[in-house]
């Protein structure tokens, strides 16, 4: 019996569990592996306090699409006006 039988006979719910733990895993992984690279671009051992904020508030403007919000929800905002 091949290891992809063995596997497809296991109840679903423990498959679901099993791939849930490895994609944390995967994405605590390569989180780590980012914040490792980061770490040495921006100054090895002694990483200036301020250069590490900065990096981090540009990197979550990058993420979350800027300090003004979203665009779209203006158009939706004004959408609603003109319809009222």
């Amino acid at each position: 019996m091949t290891f992809f039988e063995r596997w497809n006979q296991l109840p679903q719910w423990l498959q679901v569990t099993v791939y849930t733990v490895l994609g944390i895993a995967a994405i605590g992984g390569v989180g780590y592996l980012g914040y490792r690279v980061i770490h040495m671009i921006v100054g090895g051992e002694q990483m200036n306090v301020f250069w590490g904020a900065a990096g981090a508030i540009v990197l979550i403007s990058i993420v979350f699409g800027g300090f003004r919000g979203s665009k779209r929800a203006g158009k939706r905002k004004r959408r609603r006006e003109t319809t009222d």
